[in-house]
């Protein structure tokens, strides 16, 4: 975070995304259901929509305010990175067999709770507001989902 402080301090931008930035910012289309919206009607979760739109737009705001510093795309990075492995390691293999209540608790224990333990102070803080925006973010990329 130090880092981030000095380069917004000393306005030391960068005009490209890193690797892994750019690689969430291309979609990838697991079934053909593409988008955030998409996603949840396809998985019965219609009244989630208004709200998921609003918490990725929340990150997306983030993300576009920061995305400028070597540093916050690090750290940007390093987030989505782990919000879609941990994703893929304990919410993937339960979609088939699990109601939509405990996939939410799936989601909260393994994916979001983490993500916004991971920064409490700095230029930025997360909450669970944004990384639940995360997750829709990379929903609407199409690195996560709620069906099987």
């Amino acid at each position: 975070m130090a880092l981030l402080v000095h380069e917004i301090e000393s306005n030391e931008h960068v005009s490209d995304f890193i690797d892994t930035l750019q690689m969430y910012h291309q979609k990838h289309s697991y079934d053909g259901v593409e988008g955030l919206e998409a996603k949840l009607l396809h998985s019965g979760r219609n009244s989630e929509v208004s709200l998921a739109l609003r918490k990725k737009e929340l990150f997306s705001r983030l993300l576009a305010k920061y995305s400028m510093f070597d540093s916050a795309q690090q750290i940007f990075a390093y987030l989505l990175s782990k919000i879609e492995q941990d994703f893929r390691s304990y919410v993937l293999p339960n979609l088939a067999n699990s109601s939509s209540g405990e996939i939410d608790l799936l989601f909260g224990q393994y994916v979001i709770n983490p993500c916004a333990s991971e920064i409490k102070s700095g230029v930025f803080c997360l909450n669970s507001a944004i990384a639940a925006g995360m997750v829709y973010w990379l929903a609407e990329q199409c690195y996560i989902r709620w069906h099987a």
